[in-house]
């Protein structure tokens, strides 16, 4: 057996997401703070770019979806598994159903599924997605522990429309519907309110564990926050925290991120200087 034993080795998360070489987004994000978090971060990459995709014109975009099925492959036959897989960006229908043989083929018995369903923000789906997407996204969100969508994408998976600035009622409604498509919990990030504050919102979809986080919002478009997030909630989950704490956790973390960044001629978080103090948040 190639795998080493799970009790003499690192926890071992499988990041399945694009690469963005210039713009920190997506794996280039996810990596150095999982691996900052004392955790061997394997990437799969579904897609590889010049740069991420906002704000930058002719960009280059190399789908993986055929080279990812050698990878997989490659690894059964090597005996690889992971303790957690951790999705973001997939590129097309057919990715999600390799994400999810991933988690049935290639996990330890007791692992753990982060799901990030990457595919629209501000009340619309990004470019190349169709509401059959939404529909395949939420095959793959039934297989996770955690779900971490915007609001944008929350709305489309439970169906209710979106509100830019969302009533507590329409937040509770869109928790009871995501409950029905199997997820075992929700985080939905990026809910703007009227007071001039975003609001990250956790729940298990019972009465007792619903709550949320509140900062003031800062109105620029800075890449990769929920990517920072993510990966910061799925470290803390294999930590061993409660998803409570590494909700918090997170949530602080990126906000930290986010006064800590120059938006002027930035083109993401300024995590980096960060990272050596994340165990403070």
């Amino acid at each position: 057996m190639r795998d080493n034993d799970k009790q003499q080795r690192q926890k071992r998360i499988l990041a399945i997401n694009d690469i963005s070489c210039f713009g920190k987004c997506s794996i280039t994000v996810v990596m150095p703070i999982l691996a900052s978090m004392g955790y061997e971060c394997v990437p799969l990459p579904t897609a590889i770019l010049s740069t991420h995709t906002g704000g930058f014109k002719n960009y280059t975009f190399l789908d993986m979806t055929t080279e990812i099925k050698k990878i997989l492959n490659h690894w059964e036959k090597e005996k690889i598994f992971f303790d957690c897989v951790f999705t973001g960006y997939l590129g097309n229908k057919e990715q999600i159903d390799i994400c999810i043989s991933a988690i049935e083929n290639r996990t330890s018995a007791e692992k753990s599924v982060i799901v990030d369903p990457v595919m629209a923000d501000s009340g619309k789906l990004y470019a190349g997605f169709n509401p059959s997407y939404v529909d395949a996204m939420k095959k793959l969100c039934k297989k996770a522990d955690i779900i971490t969508p915007n609001y944008t994408e929350a709305c489309l998976l439970s169906g209710i429309p979106y509100n830019e600035f969302p009533t507590d009622e329409e937040i509770k409604k869109c928790f009871k519907n995501l409950a029905s498509i199997g997820a075992k919990s929700a985080v939905i990030t990026g809910i703007k309110t009227t007071k001039k504050t975003i609001k990250t919102v956790y729940s298990d979809f019972s009465e007792s564990e619903y709550f949320e986080m509140s900062y003031n919002y800062i109105n620029e478009m800075l890449h990769g926050g929920g990517d920072v997030f993510s990966a910061v909630l799925c470290g803390k989950i294999l930590e061993g925290a409660s998803r409570k704490q590494a909700v918090k956790t997170a949530s602080n973390f990126t906000n930290a991120c986010i006064i800590n960044t120059k938006t002027k001629n930035q083109y993401g978080l300024n995590f980096e200087p960060l990272l050596r103090d994340i165990k403070k948040y």
